[in-house]
């Protein structure tokens, strides 16, 4: 899973500026290839999932005891929204999917959209812990 990030060799090396010196050093950073699952949510969402959360908190941490999860959570203030990121190793984008269809804020309309993306980790203390 983990390789030389040549994308972003490309994508950096021919920027201007100082980030043009740093292919040489993004070559050799490890990656990790991973999925994001976004959720947007409804508005009034902190008021709205009292009754659904604990069946979702709990679902959540199933996936997580499975080590599908890097890491999730809800964005704060404005609490628009949630991102999960997934070890793409373990889990599916179909399984990902049946998750969330039958994840309890989706099933009762909290969730207004929700995507799937790949998602390339390069830099931070959460990817040196992965090397």
């Amino acid at each position: 899973p983990y390789k030389a990030c040549e994308a972003s060799t490309a994508l950096y090396g021919e920027t201007a500026g100082h980030v043009a010196k740093l292919p040489t050093l993004r070559a050799s950073l490890p990656c990790r290839t991973s999925g994001a699952r976004r959720y947007t949510y409804i508005e009034g969402m902190l008021e709205k999932r009292s009754p659904y959360r604990a069946e979702h908190l709990v679902k959540a941490a199933k996936l997580s005891e499975a080590g599908c999860v890097f890491m999730a959570g809800a964005f704060n203030d404005p609490c628009d929204g949630a991102v999960f990121f997934l070890d793409g190793d373990k889990i599916t984008r179909e399984e990902l999917e049946k998750w969330a269809d039958e994840d309890p804020y989706v099933k009762n309309g909290l969730v207004t959209k929700r995507t799937i993306c790949d998602y390339m980790a390069v830099v931070g203390s959460l990817v040196e812990q992965l090397v």
